[in-house]
């Protein structure tokens, strides 16, 4: 029983061929990189959040000064992001 369970648990890492592909090169210089489930690329800069779509298009921009700088996000849902500011312990 044992062996079968470290040969399933290694199966995946046998079945990943090692290749990776470039889709798409983001010129921006990030302190935190986010994704949720539907492919959405979220940077965070100090106070600034950058979105992107799947396909590594730019869609907008969020910051907030009054808050300070974003410590944290929480992605699991795309239509409600979560924002953690770590200065005021406040979640946005």
């Amino acid at each position: 029983m044992r062996t079968f369970f470290l040969w399933f648990c290694m199966l995946p890492l046998l079945a990943w061929s090692g290749e990776t592909k470039l889709l798409k090169r983001i010129p921006i210089q990030a302190d935190d990189l986010f994704s949720d489930h539907l492919g959405n690329i979220y940077l965070v800069k100090g106070d600034r959040l950058f979105k992107y779509d799947k396909d590594g298009v730019y869609k907008l921009t969020y910051s907030d000064k009054v808050l300070g700088d974003i410590t944290s996000m929480d992605a699991s849902d795309p239509l409600t992001l979560l924002l953690f500011y770590k200065e005021l312990t406040q979640i946005a």
